[in-house]
């Protein structure tokens, strides 16, 4: 290795960050809480990588495609921070933002965290020894220093092309692997160096003059990229909107050619805008300008890290649930590749859209350096899976995970491999603690006191509520008639069934039982037509593949009606249907009853979304509509108890389960929820986790220019009690956090109150997913 300079500035650190993308900024944050000293170098004066002000990319994640999977943990906190101060440029779409105010949210959490923060310090060169980083020079790009930063446990590379961690002598890829390298059905026969480009952001407005848009000399002739504003058409009402209409950098070397992939991106945008003003739609645009273009392009893909794991497209389309899960994904296998015909532009290709899978902790640690973790799109994955693991709020996750996990070989002396190995249920439950969510992981925090206490509330929504209150009417059983279901307990004793009898002999009713399992797990684009029932929806939906191939019967019985029955019948069924499937809408079962003339039956046309109507089929399909059938399961599946709130998921990931205490606000204003101990605890901080997830991503706060999700709780008083005597309280007013920490000085209690306040919205039903009781801070 080349001799280093001498630095002007030595400091030492726990942990070094690489790297302020949010995957960076999560990883510090978390190290820092968990009481490392942390050094985070970035190399720009802004922070948060493609999303910084100097890029503007929105963070996107899995939520883009699956209902309520909006990623949680500290990259949800500083979301929420963003949304409640309105942290975003307001423009048509609310979609890419350039508010300064990110960048100084981002700044704040670090400082408030205890992370030093080093701007404008570009990572150069490790210093090495026995495989491991001993120290990283940084050169001060504002000062023309060099400051040596001594690791003394962790580095966590989270830059976007990984030179520290190549530079150390950590096992990378870039391009395309061939087919028989991982079996990937996408993967091209041969391998090559073609990755996903870069692109610009743009900024045009409304002014209150014609502006002229004369193209600078050598613009090319206008060629489409992947669509962007292209028939761009202002509406009465825009004034300020992004454009970003190409990408181009895949045939080249995203690495050293970036300065001339800047230039081409340039000329490609200069030729669209050229393209949309003077040419295609010049009256429309006439009082339009270009007012602002990205001085650093967006990149998405470099190196990729060997890690002891590769992520595959196996894995994701799969839907696989890694045994040291530490992270999730869902979006599109997402990949932009060169158009043949014309290599300077792309073609985006969502090759599939993957179930909920986990990405295991095995690929985010190099496999040969024993203190380098990754934290960011540097991760070990395959270029197909790349296309949906680096979306900026998945990696946001990835970077908590590598943080927790540096603080443990902080706390263990031990490598990043031993973590996994040693150490992998403290990494999980630790990330579940800090408000992270794993799929197939649940907390079982052993210091969480509320685990040992009796849980009761006021009131609660009941599942069979559902069915008692809508509005029914009867309707004859001239055709097939049921009802999907996506709430149901890993045992159906028996279906109860509202009918009425209008024959004067006994009569037959044939019940059929089938459960969606289709062939493939994975959708392919446009597959599904958007979901009955619902304003907002994804880009993907599951849950509303009715195709009968997709069904599986499980049941078929027949029951006999007596003469003149009316009412609730009672109907036997005695079938195992195993665990309802949490990651995934398209787990469901189908009830359908065979026509009987001789029956009514009742049904609502009311929406509720954990059941819909069938009624008929075609010879292909089942046709389901928006609406109920006056029949419930029983056992009852869970639904809105208050013991939900200690059972350890303080999340939804689909439409069912919903494991949540639901008050029931339409007999119980203000309702309670208690924890009851046998014996008192000493405790000095309570976590209460609220639901603030939306099914369809653009109507989170963030995304639609809300301060706050309209269910989550507003105001609220904690209640602590020594037997009968209130030994404490408090209360919260205006409070926007899904996951809300209270600490305070030690106080013992045997009984510890929720009273319920009010949500943001008044009609909006609120819900708590989990109250954690701690004796320490």
């Amino acid at each position: 290795m080349k001799r280093l300079p001498e630095p002007d500035k030595t400091i030492q650190a726990d942990v070094l960050v690489i790297g302020a993308g949010l995957g960076g900024i999560c990883a510090a944050i978390q190290a820092a809480r968990l009481g490392c000293s942390v050094v985070l170098a970035e190399k720009q004066m802004t922070l948060g990588g493609n999303s910084s002000p100097e890029i503007g990319v929105h963070p996107s994640d899995a939520h883009r495609f699956h209902p309520y999977m909006a990623a949680t943990g500290i990259v949800n906190e500083i979301i929420e921070e963003a949304a409640w101060r309105q942290a975003k440029t307001v423009t048509t779409w609310r979609h890419y933002s350039v508010s300064p105010l990110w960048d100084t949210i981002l700044a704040e959490k670090l400082k408030q965290a205890g992370v030093t923060l080093l701007r404008r310090h570009d990572a150069f060169a490790p210093e090495m020894s026995d495989n491991q980083i001993q120290a990283v020079y940084l050169a001060d790009l504002a000062n023309w220093k060099t400051v040596k930063v001594a690791v003394r446990h962790a580095v966590i590379d989270a830059s976007g092309d990984g030179h520290i961690a190549a530079q150390a002598g950590a096992s990378w890829t870039m391009g395309r692997e061939s087919r028989s390298e991982y079996q990937e059905r996408s993967a091209p026969e041969k391998a090559d160096r073609v990755t996903m480009g870069s692109s610009l952001v743009a900024l045009v407005r409304r002014t209150s003059e014609k502006v002229l848009f004369v193209p600078p000399e050598g613009t090319p002739d206008f060629y489409p990229g992947y669509g962007g504003n292209l028939d761009f058409r202002p509406e009465p009402d825009d004034d300020l909107v992004f454009f970003f209409p190409t990408e181009t950098g895949g045939d080249l070397d995203t690495i050293e050619d970036e300065a001339a992939i800047y230039d081409r991106l340039i000329s490609h945008l200069y030729s669209a805008w050229h393209y949309v003003k003077n040419i295609k739609n010049p009256k429309e645009t006439e009082n339009w300008e270009l007012v602002w273009i990205s001085n650093r392009v967006a990149k998405r893909e470099s190196r990729r890290f060997r890690g002891d794991t590769v992520l595959t497209q196996q894995d994701v389309e799969s839907g696989r649930i890694f045994d040291d899960a530490v992270s999730y994904g869902g979006f599109a296998v997402d990949v932009h590749h060169p158009k043949p015909e014309n290599p300077h532009y792309v073609r985006i290709n969502y090759i599939s859209i993957p179930p909920v899978y986990t990405i295991p902790y095995r690929s985010l640690y190099s496999r040969e350096i024993s203190n380098l973790l990754f934290a960011s799109r540097l991760l070990s994955a395959t270029h197909l899976a790349h296309g949906t693991i680096r979306l900026q709020r998945t990696l946001g996750v990835v970077g908590q995970a590598a943080g927790a996990a540096a603080a443990l070989m902080v706390r263990h002396a031990c490598t990043a491999r031993a973590v996994g190995q040693q150490h992998l249920r403290s990494l999980q439950q630790t990330l579940l603690r800090q408000g992270a969510s794993i799929p197939g992981v649940a907390a079982a925090d052993p210091e969480d006191l509320a685990r040992l206490s009796h849980v009761a509330a006021s009131s609660h929504i009941a599942y069979r509520d559902l069915f008692e209150h809508a509005d029914f009417a009867p309707i004859a059983l001239m055709t097939r008639l049921g009802f999907a279901s996506w709430a149901y307990p890993e045992r159906i004793d028996r279906i109860c069934l509202n009918l009425q009898s209008r024959a004067t002999v006994p009569v037959p009713l044939v019940l059929y039982v089938y459960r969606c399992q289709p062939e493939r797990p994975y959708q392919l684009n446009n597959e599904r037509s958007k979901e009955i029932g619902y304003v907002s929806t994804n880009e993907a939906e599951w849950g509303n593949d009715w195709h009968k191939a997709s069904f599986t019967l499980l049941l078929s019985r027949r029951y006999t009606i007596e003469p003149g029955a009316a009412g609730w019948q009672t109907l036997p069924v005695q079938l195992d249907v195993g665990r309802k499937d949490a990651l995934n809408d398209d787990d469901r079962l189908l009830f359908v009853f065979d026509r009987q003339m001789d029956l009514d039956v009742w049904v609502s046309r009311q929406h509720h979304p954990l059941v819909r109507l069938l009624r008929g089929e075609t010879e292909t399909d089942w046709l389901v509509e928006q609406g109920m059938l006056q029949a419930y399961l029983d056992p009852a599946p869970p639904w809105g108890e208050a013991a939900q709130v200690i059972a350890g998921t303080d999340r939804r990931w689909s439409t069912y389960p919903f494991p949540a205490w639901q008050p029931d606000l339409s007999r119980d204003p203000e309702p309670t929820l208690d924890l009851t101990w046998d014996v008192p605890v000493t405790i000095r901080r309570i976590q209460l986790v609220f639901d603030g997830l939306t099914r369809a991503a653009h109507d989170m706060p963030f995304e639609c220019g809300k301060r706050v999700s309209p269910q989550l709780v507003r105001d609220y008083t904690l209640e602590l009690y020594d037997q009968a005597h209130c030994v404490g309280q408090i209360t919260a007013t205006d409070q926007f956090r899904r996951l809300a920490c209270h600490r305070f000085d030690p106080v013992t209690i045997t009984r510890l109150r929720l009273r319920l306040v009010r949500a943001w919205d008044s009609q909006a039903q609120p819900a708590v997913y989990a109250i954690r009781v701690y004796a320490d801070e």
